[in-house]
């Protein structure tokens, strides 16, 4: 299993955000967090992986739901078979 840098994981939460129309300043209402904070963790600034994680878990990414889109290389057509 080849698992995704915390950079591709950002790439994937931003590439999601767009998708649904969230911005930055969304999220960080939603979690309780400064719009800084978001973009921090989508631009690899945060040292904290936890923000980037809660971000996307905040977009309905979940180890039970979708592990391989978030963590695991494999193309969108993957994801829906």
């Amino acid at each position: 299993m080849a698992y995704l840098t915390l950079s591709e994981i950002a790439d994937r939460v931003r590439d999601r955000m767009k998708e649904e129309k969230i911005t930055q300043s969304d999220v960080a209402e939603r979690l309780e967090i400064s719009q800084p904070a978001v973009s921090r963790a989508l631009e690899g600034g945060s040292r904290n992986r936890s923000t980037l994680l809660n971000i996307a878990r905040e977009l309905r990414f979940s180890v039970d739901e979708e592990p391989r889109y978030l963590f695991e290389e494999t193309s969108r057509e993957e994801r829906n078979e």
